[in-house]
C-alpha cells in the first residue's frame, strides 16, 4: 500500500503521560511529562532545560553502566551522533568567514580525485544534503565486518565516491552522511589538521567546552558512559562500531552543560557572525522553489508556533537530541545512552511548550483494531525515504528503514 504522508497527520504523534494537575510546582510538571520513560535500572538520560543563561531543569536519571550499578550523572559524556553535524558546518562557515573556501566552491576544488558527476557538486550542497550522493551507511558494502575496522577519511570517501548521484545537484533532498563526510576532508585538507583537532582547537577549548572530545574507543575519557540497545524486551551492550566511520557526521562526544555553552556562545555571537548563524538556521530552498526544512547542520521546526532549530543523533547503544528557540533563548538537551525507540522530539517538544506557558493538550482516545489496521502502509515522501506504518500488538509503530519505531497515539 501507497499513500500520501498527509494521510499520517491524522494520527497525532503523542506519547502517553500522566495527567496534570493545577498546584504542581514547574519541577513536578516536567517530571510528569517524563513519566517512566527511564527506569531506575535501565539505561538512563540526562535532560537539561535552560533559558537565556537561567537553567530551568537538570535532571539524570538510570544508569550510566547497568552492569557496574553505576547511576547516571548530569555531567556525564554521550556520543552525539548526528548532533556533530551541526559542528562540521559551523568549522565549514568559519573557514567561509576566513575566506578559505567559499559555499559555491566545486568540491573538486578541494578533493580533485573525487570523480565528474554529470553537474557540479557545491559545498553547500553538501551542508544541506542537497547533492545526490548516496548515503554510504546505507550502501551493501557498509557490513557489520567493515564497521569495525577503522578506516581513513580518504577511504570513507573511497567507498561511494564511484557511486551514481541519486539525483540532480539542487533538484532534490536525501539525508546522506557521505555529504558530511565530504565536509569533515575538506576541513582536513584546507586546515593541514585532523578534523577532531581542528574541531577541538577552534571550537571546544575557546568556548570553555572542557567535557567534549572527538570519540576514540582507546583514550580513556572520564565520566563516558556505556551504550546499550533494547532488543527483543531485553536490554544488552551495542555492537561495536569503530568511530572513525562516522567522522564528521557523528563521532563527537559532549555533556548537555557543554552542549549549553555552545547555543550561548552561537547566539551571543562568540563564535560566528549573526547573518551566517542565521543563514544555516533557515530551510534551504531547491531550484524547484520548495523548502527542504533543513538548513545548514540544523532541521528547522517549530514548538508551538515558535521556531526551532533542532537535530536528533542516533548512533550505536546512543540517541540524543538537541533543539534551541532562537525567540526564546531557549535551549533543550536530551542525552539517552540506549537507541530506545522513545522519540526525544516529542519529549523535548512537550517540556519546551510547558516552559513556555503554552502546553499541548493533547489527550488520547480508543481506537478499534479494524481502525488502526487503515493507517498500515508505506508512505511517500518527496524529501525523505519512505515511512512505515505497521500495527504491532495492538498499537501503531512508525519508523523508515534504519531508523528507531516510536508509537503512534490516537
Amino acid at each position: 500500500m501507497k499513500t500520501s504522508l498527509m494521510a499520517m497527520l491524522c494520527l497525532i504523534f503523542s506519547m502517553l503521560a500522566p495527567l496534570i494537575t493545577m498546584g504542581q510546582n514547574e519541577n513536578e510538571l516536567f517530571d510528569a511529562l517524563i513519566g517512566n520513560a527511564y527506569p531506575k535500572d535501565g539505561p538512563g538520560a540526562v535532560i537539561y532545560l535552560s533559558k537565556g543563561g537561567e537553567l530551568i531543569y537538570k535532571k539524570a536519571f538510570g544508569k550510566a553502566n547497568i552492569e557496574l550499578d553505576v547511576d547516571m550523572k548530569s555531567d556525564h559524556v554521550f556520543r552525539l551522533g548526528s548532533v556533530t553535524k551541526q559542528f562540521t558546518a559551523c568549522a565549514i562557515l568559519t573557514l567561509e568567514e576566513q575566506g578559505e573556501l567559499s559555499l559555491s566552491d566545486d568540491i573538486r576544488k578541494y578533493i580533485p580525485d573525487f570523480p565528474q558527476k554529470q553537474k557540479m557538486i557545491s559545498i553547500e550542497a553538501l551542508l544541506t544534503h542537497t547533492s545526490g550522493i548516496v548515503n554510504y551507511s546505507g550502501l551493501p558494502s557498509f557490513t557489520a565486518v567493515l564497521k569495525r575496522k577503522d578506516l581513513t577519511p580518504k577511504q570513507l570517501v573511497d567507498l561511494f565516491k564511484d557511486e551514481p548521484l541519486e539525483f540532480e545537484p539542487g533538484s532534490n533532498y536525501k539525508y546522506s552522511n557521505s555529504g558530511y563526510i565530504l565536509l569533515g576532508y575538506i576541513i582536513e585538507k584546507i586546515t593541514g589538521k585532523p578534523y577532531g583537532t581542528y574541531i577541538e582547537e577552534t571550537i571546544f577549548k575557546p568556548l570553555g567546552m572542557t567535557n567534549s572530545y572527538y570519540d576514540n574507543q582507546t583514550k580513556l575519557i572520564s565520566g563516558r558512559v556505556s551504550g546499550y540497545v533494547h532488543r527483543n524486551g531485553h536490554y544488552q551492550n551495542a555492537e561495536y562500531l569503530s568511530m572513525t566511520l562516522p567522522y564528521a557526521a557523528g563521532s563527537l562526544l559532549s555533556t548537555a552543560e557543554d552542549l549549553q555553552k555552545w547555543y550561548a556562545a552561537l547566539y551571543d555571537g562568540k563564535f560566528l557572525k549573526a547573518e551566517r548563524l542565521l543563514k544555516a538556521h533557515t530551510s534551504y530552498q531547491l531550484n524547484k522553489e520548495r523548502l527542504t526544512g533543513y538548513g545548514y547542520g540544523w532541521e528547522i521546526g517549530n514548538v508551538q508556533g515558535i521556531p526551532s532549530v533542532k537535530h536528533v543523533g542516533v548512533v550505536n547503544g546512543f540517541f540524543c537530541y538537541v533543539a534551541y528557540l532562537p525567540e526564546k533563548k531557549m535551549f533543550i538537551s536530551i542525552l539517552r545512552n540506549c537507541d530506545s525507540p522513545d522519540n526525544p522530539d516529542i519529549l523535548a517538544s512537550k517540556m519546551l511548550a510547558l516552559a513556555l506557558g503554552k502546553p499541548y493538550d493533547y489527550k488520547a482516545f480508543t481506537m478499534t483494531r479494524s481502525e488502526l489496521e487503515a493507517y498500515q502502509g508505506i508512505y511517500k515522501s518527496a524529501n525523505g525515504p519512505d515511512h512505515y506504518i505497521r500495527l504491532q500488538d495492538g498499537n501503531l509503530m512508525y519508523y523508515y528503514l534504519g531508523g528507531p519505531r516510536t508509537r503512534l497515539i490516537p
